[in-house]
């Protein structure tokens, strides 16, 4: 009995230690909230030009392409075109090398048609792999360990090819796109061996093939002084082993008077294949009208400056590994489809979405009014705007900003026709500071300019978010994001982002939590005399740790709080990757 008791006792002692130091957190909370900003917004991105969720909706609705178009492009003209080649740069190498691939074989080399250099081309079976390296020349080397079975490497004399309706060269210079190689050939005995006994890497290249001066290929690495260009054979891919994807048409590899570069040089309806813009589950007409738009978009830029990049900063650009029936199909539905505007092919940019009203040329990039009349302010029916909430302690703010104050307030100071914020000033000590309006939202990583400010408080506002500007260009300015190309560890960077949201994130849901309270117990001293007071007590009347309180619902309850939040945070990523198509955020 006298067991009993103290058992009884000792639960409701521990039961009121936990009370105690419980009970007062949420008037703490009320006593010290920090003071944040909230931005309440709409939309993800620039919000220029098409809408990525809005022509779906317009789709849903029944709407075609040519008429998804002209709502989000008011003004421009239908035309068409032929199949002229693009470049974009697909890989960037900041050691100074990139290994490639050859899933169905295929060849590297020197120039892209007409004479080659002595050593090229480097013939390269199926399964092949070959390293691309730049000290000033382009080494080429053939990895044997790693090919298909059969004669991986054969030097071959000059090879030429034509390619109908291609102009050579392409705007911004560089090759042609060529043609498929030519299947393997025996080469002259007077001047190789024949395949059958092709010297294997590291073995003296055949006599007279290097003469004094030019490339060579001893060692089994050929050298060029040229750019090289590595092409599959028939319509196979070439990959890119450093990025992890495959491509059709040729890949050029380029120092270009910098760091070696890789670009994948490719018909544009091939290249539109490729795309990764749109979800393949979205209504055919919607991702025709995406289609048109980046068609136009990429040959303007390759008339601006012969090249683009593959990122959101240009389009998203995949390669083989992303074609699907649906894109095909909408590539195939609007062959040559484009849009122009006084004769000349129109500046077609998009965003993910544009929260039902689309801004101007000079919302979104600060271009002259009426240099693109037809991105302008354009209302659209959506079901959902795609609302969005950030809470930015105003300390962080000040921070981020440079404000030398104490940061009282923040407001809209200045809006364009479609209501997003042009100017944002800010409001404390030091006085007014005014901020242009896409530079705060690059600077806190809003997803638009599409936002009102209000005040609040917060016993544990988030960590201040990551600035991310990454705002497409306009296709007049493609070119000028070579420097952008993927390097190596940008998908390591984007994980360790996403972890810091996660933890952001989890420690916003602690706060709010109905049992947040437990995230501030381990900091209160109280707290372990509470504890000590449990284990002294349970001990006691029960001669052993943990007892009934091992399975107490309560307790249970606060030591799964932890366990519920990656469930939490991944139902939240769910939500937020269905919000911007291929994670477009201009």
């Amino acid at each position: 009995m006298r067991r009993g008791v103290i058992t009884v006792i000792a639960r409701l002692a521990a039961l009121a230690a936990a009370a105690i130091a419980i009970g007062p957190l949420p008037r703490a909370h009320a006593q010290t909230g920090v003071p944040v900003l909230l931005l309440d917004g709409r939309g993800w991105g620039h919000g220029v030009g098409l809408a990525q969720w809005g022509a779906k909706y317009l789709a849903d609705a029944g709407m075609g392409h040519d008429d998804i178009l002209a709502t989000f492009y008011p003004g421009t003209t239908p035309a068409t075109t032929g199949n002229p080649a693009v470049r974009v740069a697909v890989y960037g190498a900041p050691d100074g090398q990139a290994t490639l691939s050859f899933p169905d074989g295929g060849e590297v080399r020197s120039a892209p048609d007409g004479e080659q250099a002595p050593g090229f081309p480097v013939q390269v079976a199926p399964g092949g792999l070959v390293v691309v390296r730049f000290d000033g020349a382009y080494h080429v080397s053939p990895v044997v360990t790693s090919q298909a079975a059969g004669e991986p490497v054969v030097y071959r004399g000059a090879a030429s090819c034509a390619l109908p309706g291609v102009t050579c060269p392409p705007p911004g210079g560089g090759g042609c796109l060529v043609c498929p190689p030519a299947p393997p050939t025996t080469p002259p005995p007077t001047t190789q061996p024949p395949p059958s006994s092709t010297p294997p890497p590291g073995s003296t290249p055949p006599p007279g093939s290097t003469p004094p001066g030019s490339a060579s290929a001893a060692g089994g690495e050929s050298v060029s002084a040229a750019p090289v260009w590595a092409l599959p054979a028939g319509s196979g891919t070439v990959g890119v082993v450093e990025r992890g994807r495959h491509y059709r048409g040729a890949i050029e590899a380029t120092a270009d008077g910098g760091p070696l570069r890789l670009v994948n040089q490719l018909p544009v309806e091939t290249y539109l294949r490729g795309l990764g813009e749109m979800p393949s589950t979205w209504p055919l007409e919607a991702i025709a009208a995406q289609t048109v738009a980046a068609r136009t978009y990429a040959l303007r830029a390759m008339a601006a400056s012969g090249e683009l990049c593959d990122t959101q900063r240009c389009q998203v650009y995949i390669g083989a590994d992303r074609e699907t029936a649906a894109q095909n199909a909408a590539v195939d539905e609007t062959a040559g489809e484009v849009l122009t505007y006084g004769g000349a092919l129109a500046a077609t940019v998009y965003s993910a979405d544009a929260g039902g009203v689309t801004a101007t040329a000079f919302e979104g990039f600060g271009t002259s009014d009426g240099t693109y009349p037809y991105l302008t302010v354009v209302h659209y029916d959506t079901p959902d705007p795609l609302p969005w909430r950030t809470e930015i302690a105003l300390s962080d703010v000040a921070t981020r900003f440079g404000y030398p104050g104490t940061l009282q307030n923040v407001t809209v100071s200045q809006t364009g026709p479609s209501g997003r914020a042009l100017a944002v000033t800010l409001h404390g000590s030091a006085g007014d500071a005014v901020v242009d309006g896409r530079a705060f939202a690059a600077a806190l990583g809003l997803r638009s300019t599409l936002f009102a400010p209000s005040l609040g408080t917060d016993a544990n506002p988030p960590a201040p978010p990551a600035a991310a500007d990454m705002i497409q260009a306009m296709p007049d300015d493609a070119g000028a994001l070579r420097a952008t190309a993927s390097r190596p560890g940008a998908a390591i960077a984007l994980g360790l982002a996403n972890v810091a949201g996660a933890r952001a994130w989890a420690r916003a849901a602690l706060a709010h939590h109905p049992d947040g309270a437990a995230a501030n117990l381990a900091a209160s001293p109280l707290t372990w005399i509470a504890v000590a007071l449990v284990v002294v007590v349970t001990a006691y009347a029960l001669g052993e740790l943990g007892g009934p309180f091992a399975r107490d619902p309560f307790l249970g309850q606060l030591l799964c709080i932890e366990h519920r939040i990656p469930v939490l945070d991944a139902r939240e990523s769910a939500r937020s990757a269905e919000s911007a198509p291929s994670a477009r955020r201009d």
